[in-house]
């Protein structure tokens, strides 16, 4: 640009205030940046959450996970590591009960987190759907180091809570150090594939340095390096970036999915397993432990063949870091929790001591394999994007009934039988064993694309799903179904109620 300029300055072509106008629009302009969780300490008035959805989640960068607080309204103190100017912030909404969005708040900034002022003010702010981002841009030319959210939520959900909750809070501040930020040709390859990448990073590096994951090249200098991979697996990629300014690092993990077609599980990524017992003592617990002395690899077992029936190959499952297993004194028998890529399970010492107290360890052992099969479909299938998860509600059949699929297709359904009834949409066995009926005598595939059709159908419904991968109205098919439950003749459910 400025021999071009030169050049034109020589044979009298600009002014010089030409010149001052053409270098204006030739600036280079610096882009802020959206500060890391490491530069950022966070903290909140009530330090009342469920386990695994606390408020350093709030601010972990990871939009699946979520931060909960019991209250209806809660004030988060965020902490930078030195005095920056904020230009903007996101609100990021979480996965379930759009009642619990901030509906309204207030930003304040302090200079020593003793003195605030109102730095921005929001009412009647709605996010279109789970996990959607809104933009709020800040207008002040004034460093401040202390952040101060007051955030009321928006409306009683329909479980019944005042509850808040928020995926994540992102805070973009000045910089002109880089931005390191890159671009794939194909996140999902066979092996031996090329994957192209691009440096899309902002304020003007000057210097990058790549690391491939397994990749050939392992790492380059290059603005678009050409790689590729013989590893079946989930591989990482980093780039580091410099200028004058100032270095930075952008990583992401599982970057790139290498599918080996012959052996489509090759890769699949088993989560760290964490025992988290709330009860140690109890007859229940030692008779689990008793019954299954390698949890782990019972949960690393069930977890590779629910996935083998909800998706087609170990790229297309969504991916946990860990799973948190608890068991707990408690009323109820067991549930699937947590947030973003750690899964929660917890399990009723309780229902093992006292309901189950008859039965003989053979058993026992049978229920409980069961239950692990329910709650780790819970875990790893699809969701549909709008909802909201009541009994008798779409949602809810779906997902119980997609549950007791898997459990039923798996064998571990003898303690239960299906039962005539007036809707599909009962959820647990009263779904899942129609669905089930749908697989044995329509379509052997039914449970891959049953789960697909959460993320298929732009508008998902529980009907459309059906008749879209079986071809008849969802009515027509339960009067079929329930039919067969009371016809001798139908020896296509006999083999699954056996």
């Amino acid at each position: 640009m400025n021999n071009i300029i030169n050049r034109l300055i020589k044979i009298g072509a600009i002014t010089w205030l030409s010149f001052l106008s053409i270098y204006s629009l030739c600036a280079q302009e610096y882009t802020s940046k959206a500060l890391s969780h490491s530069e950022l300490t966070v903290s909140n008035q009530f330090d009342e959450s469920p386990e695994h959805e606390d408020v350093s989640k709030l601010v972990d960068g990871n939009l699946g996970s979520k931060f909960l607080t019991f209250r209806k309204s809660n004030t988060i103190t965020i902490k930078t590591d030195k005095p920056l100017m904020l230009t903007q912030y996101d609100i990021t909404s979480a996965n379930d009960a759009p009642g619990r969005d901030p509906k309204k708040w207030f930003l304040q900034a302090s200079v020593d987190g003793k003195t605030w002022s109102t730095i921005d003010e929001q009412q009647q702010q709605r996010f279109l759907q789970r996990g959607s981002t809104n933009t709020y841009v800040i207008n002040t030319q004034q460093k401040f180091q202390f952040y101060r959210f007051e955030f009321t939520q928006s409306h009683r959900t329909s479980y019944g809570d005042d509850y808040l909750q928020i995926a994540e809070v992102t805070l973009y501040a000045k910089t002109k150090a880089p931005i390191s930020n890159f671009r794939l040709s194909h996140n999902i390859v066979n092996t031996q594939q090329v994957v192209k990448f691009t440096d899309e990073s902002k304020n003007f590096p000057t210097k990058r340095r790549w690391f491939f994951e397994h990749g050939t090249p392992s790492t380059s200098t290059e603005v678009s390096p050409i790689v590729t991979y013989k590893t079946a697996g989930s591989h990482s990629v980093s780039l580091i970036t410099t200028n004058k300014y100032g270095e930075d690092k952008k990583t992401i993990l599982a970057a790139v999915k290498v599918l080996d077609p012959a052996h489509p599980w090759q890769g699949f990524n088993y989560p760290k397993v964490e025992m988290a017992h709330k009860d140690t003592q109890s007859k229940g617990y030692q008779r689990l432990n008793r019954l299954m002395p390698n949890i782990e690899q019972t949960i690393n077992d069930i977890s590779l063949k629910v996935n083998q029936k909800l998706y087609k190959n170990f790229t297309q499952v969504p991916e946990f870091d860990k799973v948190v297993f608890s068991l707990q004194w408690s009323d109820v028998l067991a549930s699937r929790g947590g947030s973003g890529k750690t899964m929660l399970l917890t399990f009723s010492t309780k229902y093992i001591e006292e309901k189950l107290a008859d039965q003989s360890d053979e058993q026992v052992l049978y229920e409980l394999e069961g239950v692990f099969w329910h709650e780790l479909t819970h875990g790893y299938q699809l969701h549909p994007l709008k909802g909201e998860y009541k009994e008798g509600a779409p949602l809810h059949a779906f997902i119980e009934g997609m549950a007791d699929l898997i459990r039923i297709d798996a064998g571990f359904h003898k303690t239960r039988s299906p039962k005539p009834s007036k809707s599909w949409l009962g959820g647990y066995t009263n779904t899942g064993f129609f669905l089930y009926w749908l697989s044995q005598k329509y379509d052997s595939d039914f449970a891959y694309k049953f789960n697909q059709s959460a993320h298929d159908l732009a508008a998902w419904s529980f009907e459309q799903a059906i008749e879209t991968i079986i071809g008849k109205p969802t009515s027509i098919l339960w009067q079929e179904y329930q039919h067969s439950l009371v016809s001798p003749s139908s020896k296509t459910f006999v083999k699954s109620s056996d």
